[in-house]
């Protein structure tokens, strides 16, 4: 997980009220931390431009450029991520409403 995630999820964890203490404690989970760096940065911002209309944020973009740097699948609840041209493989958590007439289920691009 890139550190600007991870900042993302300390931050809903807050908004939620929960107190430092308890949200250090729930981050404790082994997952491996990587600094948000110059070449990820500039992946990220070169994210932008493809993926605007999407509605992508700054933190979709980042987790966007880990994934393709390091060949691995990003994994997010957002369907839109596997809408991003060139992008690295996507893994759709979440199903989609079954009132779109779409079944519900896994969806992965590329």
């Amino acid at each position: 997980m890139c550190t600007v995630n991870h900042s993302e999820v300390v931050a809903k964890l807050a908004d939620a009220g929960m107190p430092e203490d308890a949200v250090r404690e729930a981050l404790s989970l082994p997952i491996r931390l990587v600094d948000f760096d110059a070449a990820l940065s500039v992946h990220a911002g070169m994210l932008r431009q493809v993926t605007r209309a999407l509605g992508l944020s700054f933190g979709d973009r980042a987790c966007l450029a880990l994934a393709a740097a390091r060949g691995l699948t990003a994994v997010t609840t957002e369907a839109a991520w596997a809408d991003v041209p060139g992008g690295p493989e996507v893994e759709i958590i979440r199903p989609p409403p079954r009132s779109r007439g779409r079944p519900a289920g896994k969806r992965t691009s590329r």
